[in-house]
């Protein structure tokens, strides 16, 4: 038994946008959001769903909010007039207990060159274990 082409098409589309869908609304999860206007990532923890923490982020950036107290991603967005895409923000690991998704966010920090974020969380991390970060992929 053979599906025509068009039924097979929609299936397989259906299915790439359901997993799209589920992106955004996966919780507990270490996230990067590349800006879209250069290769500066930001990475992000969140307990919430990534579509609602997104959202958070963009409407900072919209209201053109920077400062001493803003996330990283907002202020190089305003500062720079660079802007980053809800959809792109891509989920790379997954930890339901917040202190160990705060040392995978640290350890994802480290491994990436472009990351613009200010690694707060890390000064409460060993020396040590920062450094072994850095070599570890992620």
């Amino acid at each position: 038994y053979f599906k025509s082409l068009s039924t097979l098409g929609s299936t397989i589309y259906k299915k790439l946008a359901w997993s799209k869908k589920d992106k955004l609304e996966e919780r507990n999860v270490v996230y990067k959001a590349p800006s879209s206007d250069c290769d500066t990532i930001y990475v992000g923890q969140t307990q919430r769903s990534l579509k609602i923490r997104g959202t958070e982020h963009s409407d900072a950036i919209k209201a053109n909010k920077s400062g001493e107290k803003q996330l990283a991603l907002v202020n190089h967005c305003v500062r720079s007039q660079h802007s980053f895409e809800i959809a792109n923000m891509e989920v790379i690991d997954r930890e339901n207990r917040e202190s160990l998704r705060k040392v995978k966010e640290t350890m994802h920090i480290s491994a990436q060159p472009r990351a613009c974020n200010t690694m707060e969380y890390s000064k409460r991390i060993s020396e040590p274990l920062l450094s072994l970060c850095k070599y570890i992929r992620v």
